[in-house]
């Protein structure tokens, strides 16, 4: 440890000290007086995490020891026994708690006071290393981070530990391990168990739980500090001659003008988490209260010490002292801790947040919190919604949902890159939805050319941008206070030496916020958080990249902190604040609340008009109309009509002091979406009448509303406010439904929202079946229309059996899914691909299907990034004739919408249309691009039946049921070994055909993929790989002698006993067919030449009327990483039962 302190003190980790009012003791003699005087400049700290079974020392340390010093240990959680071992000079007990909970000890310092310090002993967490997900045993363990696999928190901020056992008591697979009152139960269990895994699945759907997540783990070396390097990019300086305090002025944050309003209050904690603190640095003497964070056997670097310095002096640094610079806040003093994860490996850093959170010292706890760090540390990331970052950062916003009276900032992060990758995380919930939540702001950086700097994240996650480059005390060297100063260019640009990135720019934030808090310590964090963005008068549209300017899709608030000192004070100088709650979702109604401010004030009358307005327009329409004496809540009905509402409020308010009254008035605007919830079999997508609809907002211990439709209604209304919401179906005859839904916030800049919902229904008798369905976007929110989403479930599979497009509101569904596989075994886990063009491939694992629910899974696609010119070794788009040897029924087909259809349709007696297709009938697709694409089936059909064969059938009496007469040794399936080379011998198929491509040369190839679309329809009998209507992917180095290396077929058949007429399709089982993209890995032939084939093949002359196979946009390419994975699985012996024949 490089320590440069010149007190005689141990600054160690800290976790939950309560200090009280001094009061006298028995040590006291009487000539000393009970005081109030504040142990200033006494530091109080703790050398660990306190845990049950393990020693911590808890001291005192100020740098002129004149007093005599006692201790007491005045309160124990029950059953503890633990006691107080005294140091030799009477300046550090040490203390092994044995019970979890919170222990009290009171010190008193003679003729000076007494302070009580509460500590709260955690449970150790089991550690077994071998369950870190990617952990080999070879890595350093200090410096990895990632989750455990066999562990979860189970978090409900409305269920205490006792009524969360209670409910985890009906899940077997489930065993407690630790609980915590603020992060709830963790849980183990058997992580190759599917059984176990879907007990923690089904937990997700349990009234009163908010949220399951893995526990995460970051090991001690995890560089979690969000610094930046200097990134020579060229001769640039983008030279603006801004000096060292350039973000205090008009131009930039506009401090100089908060300060004239508010410079600080000692009512106010801010609470600094971070890494490396010197807290005797001249501008920073006396400001830290607690410092809860520097572990003793912790080796710093010297970046590490002056990183959470720079960020308090910034926020709270010494003003006037002609030294450095000036904090923004001048009075209010620092709770520090140092976020790096303990070396004793069984307690984690989200254990250090909470306990800056649970610190409090003479009735003040901490207003605020800066992050200038992550979470996950500087570990590449995917922002997937169901990735690693999503599982770090869960906890923490569980974390800041419990501690909703506090605000929390966070840095958006450096990776010149949406923040989702990094902090910007926290502002998405389990399911991968966008919710803001009210207490958390995301900070980028921006120059002082109004530019993000270059390193800055960015996206619709970000809530605010603040200044970053500039002058900021850093450390003590050879006993001298340093700073971060411009060497490379001058502040307030790219990478000037100052100090930068968006762990700046975040403190700035802080700071500003701190001085709101000062203005009124009752504002809560929504509301200093609206005043902040609301106050920006600009925005940053533009962002640094590399030496150009690139544009931004979402315009960020910019901060200014005079505007929003001037807001503040606006909001107190109305007296009032207003708050709505829906008491009645299905019929419509809100209560309003009006109440003071502050306690100095209440009203006492009320004049209020309620108005409702539809999206899009301006025009306000009044609801109601009313007064009020002596009451401060009133009633108003929503109307389906109208998403936004505004309440106007004329109030009389009084002085509770001066018995004075003032009439003030108030606006209150708030969103409210009306939903059809309309209830579907999930089976046959039929609408279903009389369903009883329950609602449960998460973060509520119970069901909000209940409601049953009528029996011939099929939907059912309701007014949503947005949040996470849980809704139930119930219907005699039926698995009861569940779904996870959110209702996002009002933004004006995005689509409008879907507006209907279906809720899918399985019947009893379908009872292994589940669906899955979800909303994909773009990283700004913005929904993503034509995404071909695919659902595997791996080898049990053969590959992926079910695909959908999503839709113009980026909404998708794949329902009917069987969770068995043709042997009757429990398919272990699904994946899910979503692709588009344009757009990187996203591919989701270990997706868990509950029977009888449905699962939610969204899904952000990254927009692709311009990479250099990806090798492509043969293509085509089939719009000319390329040398493709086509044989019977395939050929190259000019498609157009609506222009081929089946004739054979005849309303489900032999051909039945999908339930979700959108004609009449069922009509060929438009080519995938272009105008045309190879087709198996022939025009005058619309299907692939009465095709003309080799197999004379002639001699055959088919007006007999007898078949036992037919020679089917020539009829034989030739797909009984799917290891052999699959030699189709057309003499012993009935409807088949062969489209082979010409000669691709992959000599120069290292890692080629096939690539095509598809979309295909089939008979849904036996569609199963060694059934019938097969569709095989063959390649050959000669030509002639052809291997198979693909099925499109899946191993399952449907769990339908009527389905002869139905369809099975590249949607899925009975469901419209859709353009699917395929991807075959063709590694195993790099440098060769090849051919490609494509094989369709009846195999019998039954349920053939369908409309065949279909082929657009034929590429090989050398291959990604992504492509690979996304690539079909080899064909695996998997032997179906086949249904009889017999028609």
């Amino acid at each position: 440890m490089k320590y440069l302190l010149k007190l005689i003190s141990v600054f160690l980790i800290f976790i939950t000290v309560s200090c009280g009012g001094s009061s006298t003791t028995n040590n006291m003699s009487d000539s000393q007086t009970t005081t109030e005087t504040a142990l200033e400049p006494l530091q109080v700290s703790v050398n660990n995490t306190p845990s049950v079974g393990r020693s911590s020392e808890i001291s005192l340390s100020f740098s002129d020891i004149n007093y005599d010093v006692s201790w007491k240990l005045t309160g124990l959680p029950s059953g503890s026994s633990a006691v107080l071992d005294v140091s030799e000079d009477g300046l550090a007990v040490n203390m092994t708690p044995d019970v979890r909970g919170k222990y009290k000890i009171e010190v008193d310092v003679s003729g000076v006071g007494s302070e009580t310090i509460e500590l709260t002993a955690y449970e150790p967490l089991p550690f077994d290393e071998s369950k870190i997900e990617n952990y080999d045993g070879t890595q350093n363990i200090s410096e990895m981070s990632g989750i455990f696999s066999n562990q979860s928190w189970v978090y409900s901020k409305s269920l205490n530990v006792q009524e969360l056992s209670d409910l985890i008591d009906d899940y077997n697979l489930l065993s407690i391990v630790v609980s915590d009152d603020v992060l709830g139960l963790l849980v183990q269990y058997d992580e190759t168990d599917t059984s176990a895994l879907e007990q923690i699945e089904a937990l997700k759907y349990e009234v009163g739980i908010d949220s399951v997540y893995q526990r995460t783990f970051t090991g001690s070396d995890v560089d979690i500090a969000l610094d930046t390097l200097v990134n020579d990019f060229g001769d640039e300086s983008f030279y603006d001659s801004a000096g060292s305090n350039w973000y205090l002025e008009e131009a930039a944050a506009n401090i100089l003008k908060a300060w004239d309003v508010e410079t600080g209050s000692e009512d106010i904690l801010i609470g600094v988490a971070d890494v490396g603190f010197v807290p005797e640095h001249e501008d920073l003497r006396g400001k830290f209260i607690a410092l809860l964070g520097m572990d003793g056997d912790r080796v710093y670097s010297d970046n590490d010490l002056s990183h959470g310095t720079a960020v308090s002096g910034t926020i709270a640094g010494i003003a006037n002292n002609e030294k450095g610079t000036a904090g923004i806040n001048w009075a209010s003093n620092i709770v520090a801790s140092s976020i790096y994860s303990d070396r004793y490996q069984s307690i984690s850093d989200y254990h250090k947040y909470l306990n800056l959170l649970r610190y409090s010292t003479r009735g003040k706890s901490v207003n605020l919190v800066n992050n200038s760090w992550l979470p996950a540390g500087l570990t590449q990331i995917d922002s997937s919604p169901l990735g690693p970052i999503l599982r770090i950062t869960s906890v923490y916003r569980a974390i800041m949902e419990s501690f909703d009276n506090v605000l929390h900032i966070w840095a958006a992060g450096n990776d010149s890159d949406d923040a989702l990758v990094r902090n910007g995380a926290l502002h998405i919930n389990d399911f991968g939805d966008y919710s803001f939540l009210d207490n958390l702001i995301i900070v980028a950086a921006h120059l002082g050319d109004g530019r993000l700097a270059i390193y800055s994240n960015y996206g619709r996650s970000v809530d605010i941008c603040a200044p970053a480059e500039y002058l900021a005390p850093a450390n003590i060297v050879d006993g001298f206070s340093t700073y971060y100063t411009a060497d490379r260019w001058p502040y307030s640009t790219n990478y000037s030496g100052a100090f930068n990135g968006t762990s700046a720019a975040s403190p700035v934030v802080t700071g500003v916020a701190s001085l709101i808090y000062s203005l009124n310590p009752d504002f809560t964090p929504a509301e200093v958080k609206e005043i902040l963005i609301d106050s920006a008068s600009e925005f940053c549209d533009e962002r640094w990249d590399g030496n150009l300017v690139a544009d931004i899709n979402h315009a960020i608030p910019k901060l200014n902190a005079g505007a929003a000192l001037a807001l503040a004070q606006e909001r107190i100088n109305e007296r009032i604040r207003i708050d709505h709650e829906i008491t009645d979702r299905f019929e419509g109604t809100a209560d309003i609340t009006v109440s003071p401010i502050n306690n100095n004030f209440h009203v006492s009358s009320i004049d209020y008009v309620s108005y409702g307005r539809q999206r899009g327009n301006d025009d306000w329409h009044v609801i109601d109309v009313g007064h009020l004496n002596h009451e401060n809540d009133f009633t108003i009905r929503l109307n389906y009509n109208y998403p936004l509402y505004k309440v106007h409020v004329d109030a009389e308010v009084r002085n509770n002091d001066t018995n004075n009254t003032a009439s003030v008035s108030k606006d209150y605007n708030f969103f409210v979406r009306y939903y059809n919830m309309a209830p579907k079999n999930n089976v046959a997508l039929e609408a279903l009448n009389g369903v009883r609809v329950q609602i449960n907002k998460v973060g509520v211990p119970q069901i909000d509303d209940e409601a049953e439709a009528e029996d011939d209604q099929s939907f059912v209304g309701m007014f949503l406010e947005p949040g996470n919401y849980r809704l139930f179906g119930l219907k005699q005859g039926f698995v009861k439904a569940a779904m996870n839904i959110n209702v996002p916030q009002y933004n004006p800049e995005l689509p409008q929202e879907d507006l209907d919902i279906e809720l899918k229904m399985t019947p009893e008798q379908f009872a292994n079946t589940a669906s899955v369905s979800g909303k994909i976007t773009d990283e700004e929110g913005n929904p993503i229309s034509d995404v071909s989403v695919r659902i595997s479930g791996g080898d049990q599979t053969n590959g992926f059996f079910a695909s959908a497009q999503t839709d113009s509101f980026g909404k998708y569904s794949i329902s009917n899914i069987s969770k068995l596989d043709p042997s009757n075994v429990k398919i272990t886990d699904f994946e899910i691909m979503a692709s588009k063009d344009g757009y990187e491939l996203k591919l989701i694992t270990d997706v868990i299907l509950l029977s009888g629910k449905d699962k939610k899974v969204n899904i952000i696609l990254n927009t692709a990034e311009e990479e250099e010119t990806q090798t492509v070794y043969f293509s085509d788009d089939f719009e000319t004739d390329k040398g493709w040897t086509a044989t019977y029924y395939w050929h190259r087909q000019e498609l157009a919408e609506e222009t081929i259809a089946n004739t054979f349709y005849d309303e489900g007696v032999e051909v039945a249309l999908a339930p979700d297709e959108e004609t009449d009938v069922p009509f060929l697709p438009a080519a995938y691009s272009g105008s045309y694409a190879y087709w198996f089936g022939e025009e005058a059909t619309g299907s692939y039946e009465n095709i003309t064969t080799l197999f004379d059938y002639s001699n055959i009496d088919y007006s007999s049921t007898d078949y036992s007469s037919i020679d089917y040794s020539q009829t034989e399936a030739p797909y009984a070994d799917p290891e052999a080379e699959f030699d189709y011998n057309y003499q012993y198929s009935f409807y088949g055909g062969r489209l082979t491509s010409p000669a691709i040369d992959l000599s120069s190839a290292e890692s080629p993929v096939l690539s095509f679309k598809t979309w295909w329809e089939i008979e849904s009998v036996n569609p199963n790989s060694f059934g019938y209507d097969i569709m095989a992917v063959e390649v050959s180095t000669n030509g002639t002698d052809f291997v198979n290396i693909s099925k499109l077929n899946p191993y399952i058949d449907p769990n339908d006993d009527n389905r002869d007429a139905k369809p099975f399709t590249s949607g899925g089982y009975n469901r419209a067919p859709v353009w699917a993209t395929e991807t075959i890995d063709l590694t195993d032939y790099a440098g060769e030449t090849v051919y490609v084939q494509f094989v369709f093949n009846t195999v019998d002359m039954s349920f053939n009327k369908f409309r065949g196979w279909m082929l657009d946009d034929f590429t090989v390419l050398e291959s990604s990483k992504e492509a690979r994975i996304a690539s079909r699985v080899k064909p695996k012996i998997i032997r179906p039962k086949i249904k009889p024949r017999i028609r």
